[in-house]
């Protein structure tokens, strides 16, 4: 099913090429639009391109295979070292755009007075 898949969006990129050039040399749209009709159409190729490659991994990967189970799981390790290195990346950009500037982090701190002021004593 995804071989078919593959080779109609392989043609749907190869339609909208032809059709984009045609658009152009009858004057209807201008070379400026271009690039955006060119990315879209290589988009539909190279998706097929990918869905074959795809089909092709999987009758691969249909063969068993044993896995130890006193091996480490690196994939999942790496996915986990990569998302907890983003999330403290991100985390200590925030803070740094939060403060205020010329102001060190820990003066930024130990100034806050949002605890002292906060008050909740009535709520509508």
């Amino acid at each position: 099913m995804n071989v078919k898949l593959s080779q109609q969006m392989s043609l749907l990129g190869l339609a909208a090429i032809v059709l984009y050039t045609v658009l152009v040399s009858i004057d209807l749209v201008s070379l400026e639009v271009m690039p955006q009709f060119v990315v879209s159409a290589l988009i539909f190729i190279t998706s097929g391109r990918l869905m074959r490659k795809s089909v092709a991994n999987e009758e691969e990967e249909e063969k068993p295979v044993k896995r130890q189970t006193s091996e480490q799981d690196w994939d999942w390790l790496s996915l986990l070292l990569n998302w907890g290195m983003s999330l403290l990346i991100l985390g200590v950009l925030a803070l740094w755009l939060m403060k205020p500037i010329g102001v060190d982090l820990t003066e930024a701190v130990q100034q806050s007075s949002a605890h002292e002021s906060f008050f909740s004593g009535y709520v509508p």
